[in-house]
């Protein structure tokens, strides 16, 4: 479904036009309703099992790796996207990109996270909100790549055949969810029957992700190398 498309089934449902329910607040409401679907896709699938169709490039940065430096602040991606959790890191060393494990911080440990020691490939790394904190400091400047989810592209007013940010098969649900957040906002007299939607199609999105991969596990299993 295409932006033209879902405004049209939206204004359908609500049974409104560009007076009652203008494009402005029509694109920003469909925009925070996708950013609210896309959380639930990653929760239902897992680690890097979702990204956004219309970009043209994989969620992993190229990161300059810097001699003795710790941390690394990764907040959008080269597009500017909004980077929403890191999942992967890896050193590149003697040509090959090494993973680097990562290591929970727990409570009580959160001072001295880099002990001094130096290493080429550190032994791990901690996730600290949108920071990547190596547990040593790299001994050479180089490169590292990570891996990461990030936020879908942003719907704008001016969109007409750009395509709804997420699976087809969540389409659908986007435009009733945001159909129903207006009916209660202006006590829509068919709310009930939207809400009522809103909850068959849910309920079929629940069951067409726990078909889709059951057999599959949902981690990325990372190599830990002794004595690095």
């Amino acid at each position: 479904m295409n932006v033209t498309e879902a405004k049209a089934k939206i204004r359908e449902i609500t049974n409104t036009n560009v007076n009652d329910y203008s494009e402005a607040s029509l694109v920003r409401d469909l925009n925070s309703e996708l950013a609210m679907l896309q959380v639930n896709i990653l929760r239902d699938r897992g680690v890097l099992e979702f990204d956004d169709a219309s970009f043209t490039n994989l969620p992993v940065a190229i990161v300059p790796l810097v001699a003795g430096r710790a941390a690394y602040k990764i907040t959008v991606d080269e597009n500017g996207n909004a980077v929403q959790t890191i999942h992967k890191v890896a050193i590149l060393i003697g040509g090959t990109y090494r993973d680097v494990p990562r290591e929970t911080v727990g409570e009580g440990n959160q001072d001295g996270l880099t002990d001094g020691t130096s290493a080429d490939l550190p032994r791990s790394y901690y996730d600290i909100g949108q920071t990547v904190y190596l547990a040593q400091l790299p001994t050479n400047s180089g490169s590292m790549k990570v891996w990461f989810d990030r936020d879908v592209s942003q719907i704008l007013t001016s969109d007409t055949t750009k395509e709804l940010p997420l699976p087809r098969v969540y389409h659908n649900v986007a435009c009733y969810k945001t159909s129903l957040n207006y009916g209660v906002d202006k006590g829509l007299s068919n709310v009930g029957t939207i809400a009522q939607r809103v909850q068959m199609e849910e309920e079929k999105l629940t069951q067409y992700e726990e078909n889709r991969r059951g057999d599959e596990q949902r981690v990325i299993s990372v190599e830990v190398i002794s004595g690095q």
